[in-house]
């Protein structure tokens, strides 16, 4: 940063000694002048007869610091009198954008909270980074594939700058659960191992036991089923799970279980998951141990259906930040 300062001279007496001299006393430029920031002001002056008179100039123009200065330009005669008195006020102003440049070699994932710092390193030629508005202040992935990120910076001046570029974030559903469980304390995960299905991770929502509600992925298949329990008027307890791959929930595959006595019936549909409401008409297939009627079954299957889909709705696009499609 360079600096100007224009220093007051407490008097300087000016004496031109010429014959040509007139009475013609004015401000040279122009009245009002403006400047960029930590540029060199130099001061055009005034002009007047120097043999007859004096000139001391008061004020001073800081280019370091944004503001509007009064310089002030006394004419005095020889013997002391306020001839004439000029104005002059300089503008000192920031018209210079933020600057950016995008961090290389990271690592984004679908579903986690990032902000623009975590994507660039942003500057500005007055303002200090803390001082500079970024907008959105946070952004999320919510789907997977090549995405532009865009922020806007804007300094304290109203300078402002766009910052896009496009993203391929990674969906890894364990990360997903550790950042989420971190700053939710609601929200519990673990880790399991289920045979030919791989990894699962199970991630369980709130801390009512009388309703279990958990999302499950199973690594090796990429599927990802979201499961809710509650009492049931055919058995001990009922569970609605949906299923489908990340990314195919408009044709998800639903089941429908019923337990009691250590037995259990089962009807399974196949529903689109991207709505909160829905019926399932008829089970495309069933396991009846309980020996129940299926009309009981799709009755209280439908009853509890659109809670269900509310809830995986809700879990997923506001919990784990994920787009359900």
């Amino acid at each position: 940063m360079r600096k100007a300062l224009l220093t007051i001279l407490a008097a300087v007496p000016l004496f031109l000694g010429s014959c040509g001299a007139t009475e013609t006393i004015k401000i040279n430029g122009e009245l009002e002048q403006t400047i960029e920031v930590f540029s060199q002001y130099t001061d055009p002056g005034v002009t007047f007869p120097q043999d007859k008179y004096q000139l001391i100039i008061s004020g001073k123009v800081n280019s370091e610091i944004l503001g509007k200065y009064r310089i002030v330009y006394s004419i005095y005669s020889k013997d002391g009198e306020l001839v004439k008195e000029l104005n002059r006020f300089v503008n000192v102003v920031d018209t210079t954008s933020p600057t950016f440049e995008q961090k290389q070699g990271q690592e984004y994932y679908v579903g986690i909270v990032y902000k623009a710092s975590d994507f660039i390193t942003y500057s500005d030629n007055y303002d200090a980074q803390s001082n500079i508005l970024v907008s959105p202040t946070e952004f999320a992935f919510t789907r997977s594939g090549t995405k532009d990120v865009s922020f806007q910076l804007t300094d304290k001046s109203g300078n402002t700058t766009n910052a896009t570029f496009a993203i391929t974030p990674k969906f890894d559903f364990e990360e997903l659960a550790k950042d989420v469980s971190s700053k939710d304390r609601s929200v519990s995960y673990t880790t399991s191992q289920a045979g030919e299905a791989g990894t699962m991770i199970n991630v369980r929502f709130g801390h009512d036991f009388s309703t279990t509600k958990s999302l499950s992925y199973y690594v090796n298949s990429g599927s990802l089923h979201y499961l809710e329990q509650y009492p049931s008027g055919l058995g001990t307890y009922a569970s609605i799970q949906v299923s489908a791959e990340f990314g195919n929930f408009a044709s998800a595959n639903l089941s429908f279980h019923v337990s009691d006595a250590g037995d259990y019936s089962v009807g399974f549909a196949k529903i689109d998951a991207t709505k909160t409401s829905g019926s399932v008409n008829s089970f495309t297939s069933t396991i009846n141990n309980l020996n129940l009627q299926e009309s009981s079954m799709l009755e209280e299957c439908n009853r509890n259906l659109g809670s269900v889909l509310t809830n995986f709705h809700t879990y997923m696009e506001n919990t784990m930040r994920l787009d359900i499609y």
